[in-house]
């Protein structure tokens, strides 16, 4: 019996690979997502969560946002339970002054709600920066 169900894997295995082969992969128009950091590193920040326990083992959080072509750490801060009002709170405190990125990326995760993406489109002079969700990114090829 084995050996059958190996015969017929095999055949339905090669199968597909054949079928496969004839079909033209698409390529997406535009520049990729990793030629876009490279070209745009300079201008481009990231935020996140990283969840930490303490010392009697309760979950903590820590939020912080980096600058992609230095590595810098921009801001940090730390809470049991971030909300969304917490998390645009940190984005205010991390942009005083206007300075702010052209481009930021986010995961998406629920703690980045309205309130962060208004806090993200209003911030800086001029011309909102944007948002970015991670999802999106994984999407696109690198």
């Amino acid at each position: 019996m084995a050996s059958y169900s190996n015969w017929i894997f095999g055949k339905v295995k090669r199968t597909i690979q054949k079928y496969l082969k004839q079909v033209p992969r698409k390529r997406p128009s535009g520049q990729t997502w990793k030629t876009f950091l490279r070209n745009h590193a300079a201008g481009v920040w990231a935020c996140d969560f990283l969840q930490v326990t303490d010392l009697f083992f309760r979950p903590l959080f820590a939020f912080f946002i980096v600058e992609l072509k230095s590595r810098k750490v921009i801001h940090v801060h730390v809470a049991r339970s971030p909300t969304d009002v917490w998390v645009a709170q940190q984005l205010r405190e991390a942009t005083p002054y206007g300075q702010t990125p052209k481009y930021l990326i986010q995961d998406n995760d629920r703690k980045f709600g309205s309130n962060f993406v208004r806090v993200a489109a209003t911030s800086g002079p001029g011309c909102p920066w944007l948002v970015y969700s991670l999802w999106l990114s994984l999407s696109c090829s690198s």
